[in-house]
């Protein structure tokens, strides 16, 4: 019998091991003024009563470099004077240009949020016949009533988390490809420019030419 129990408590033990790691897998990552994470969108309070919101570029012990919103330029915060830093309600890209939410919807998958969701039932299972193991041993409690509410409540936990990550992938890929285009626009300005260069390096031998004859 004292075997039986110490066998029902090692599974549970190690299957709240399996729930502790796979939530932290899928945890959520938090910004604050002492963890601010390089490509979020932030919203940056400071100590003289300012307040800077954009993408944050680069982090390091002294600064904080962020596309500002407003000006659509890299902006540098001296960290000692950050008072507050929290997860914008917006989203932005590499030119410090506002993600619309309607884009954002369009361009996401649900690859994350299934897997999870799948993920999180199947774990929720191994939990609900761990616990229908040890409430069946000492109380009247049907087995399938634990064991359906971890399926159902994993499968909804885990599957919010993948719902967050399908909606972070898309606004990496919108910035990806708008980056993409200032590129190619940009290209496109220089080669015009190489071209009205070159125009008027042929001017300017036409004329030398026209001189001498």
């Amino acid at each position: 019998m004292t075997r039986f129990v110490n066998n029902k408590r090692l599974n549970l033990a190690v299957l709240l091991l399996m729930v502790a790691y796979l939530t932290s897998c899928a945890g959520r990552t938090v910004l604050s003024k002492d963890n601010p994470v390089e490509g979020a969108s932030a919203k940056i309070y400071t100590s003289e009563g300012r307040i800077y919101e954009g993408l944050l570029l680069q982090v390091d012990d002294k600064s904080i470099s962020l596309i500002d919103s407003e000006t659509n330029k890299i902006r540098k915060v001296d960290r000692r004077k950050i008072s507050r830093l929290m997860k914008s309600e917006k989203e932005y890209d590499f030119e410090g240009k506002v993600i619309a939410e309607d884009q954002v919807s369009g361009t996401r998958g649900y690859s994350r949020t299934l897997g999870y969701g799948f993920g999180g039932a199947a774990l929720g299972g191994l939990t609900g016949f761990g616990l229908g193991i040890l409430l069946a041993a000492g109380a009247s409690v049907p087995f399938f009533y634990p064991m359906t509410a971890c399926v159902f409540g994993g499968a909804y936990y885990f599957g919010e988390k993948g719902n967050q990550r399908d909606r972070e992938a898309a606004v990496d890929e919108i910035r990806s490809q708008r980056l993409r285009m200032q590129k190619q626009k940009l290209q496109k300005q220089v080669n015009e420019a190489r071209r009205q260069l070159e125009m008027e390096k042929k001017k300017i031998r036409q004329k030398k030419t026209n001189r001498k004859n």
